[in-house]
């Protein structure tokens, strides 16, 4: 798991849990001179590999990729989130749970964008397909659906509106619930493999705690 302590703010921490027990903590590399406000990392289903983001407060955001025990390939992929973007987890990390590939969603510049990991290299940007949700993403959540290379990703935007598109290994393409969740931010998603559908979950708007769940 990774982290951020009171002495270092600009360079993330990590530690293995292996054996029932934690490893002594280590370095990733430095990613900022300010703060890393968010930290995001996953675990590739396929490859002994994690790649880990952060946002930091000057609103730039930095990918690193874990392997044979160290942290590289460091790559900043947006930069200058607004002060007041850069408070909201604008960015998730999915793996393709059949190839191994990662999928990285982030807010750029006001608009919802993409980049792939295929184990050596990052692609180059690309940008999802218009839905319902017209301002800045500023809350982003990604599931994998198990044995595909299918993600689930929702997100909320600076009008408070919720949107959803599922990625089939190639394209994301926008879902659409029976009926709207209502404005919210800080919101969880799973996908149930049973039943075959993205579960939404809770939230936080305007000043207190939502306790539903929408399909």
């Amino acid at each position: 798991f990774a982290y951020r302590n009171g002495s270092t703010l600009d360079i993330p921490k990590y530690k293995y849990y292996q054996s029932s027990q934690l490893s002594d903590e280590r370095n990733a590399s430095t990613v900022t001179a300010t703060t890393a406000q968010w930290i995001v990392i996953k675990s590739n289903p396929k490859r002994d590999e994690f790649i880990l983001g952060t946002l930091d407060g000057s609103g730039d955001l930095n990918l690193q990729v874990h392997y044979n025990y160290n942290f590289s390939n460091l790559t900043e992929v947006a930069t200058g989130y607004s002060t007041v973007e850069d408070n909201y987890k604008g960015f998730d990390i999915g793996f393709e749970q059949d190839t191994g590939d990662a999928i990285v969603v982030y807010n750029d510049t006001g608009g919802e964008t993409y980049i792939i990991w295929n184990g050596s290299s990052w692609s180059a940007e690309n940008n999802l397909n218009p839905d319902g949700c017209t301002g800045s993403p500023r809350w982003i959540e990604i599931d994998e659906l198990r044995n595909s290379s299918n993600l689930a990703m929702m997100y909320l935007d600076f009008n408070g509106d919720l949107c959803g598109q599922l990625w089939n290994g190639t394209n994301w393409t926008q879902v659409f619930p029976g009926t709207s969740p209502s404005k919210r931010s800080d919101v969880g998603i799973a996908y149930d493999s049973a039943r075959q559908k993205i579960v939404l979950f809770s939230g936080y708007y305007p000043s207190s705690c939502i306790k539903d769940t929408w399909e």
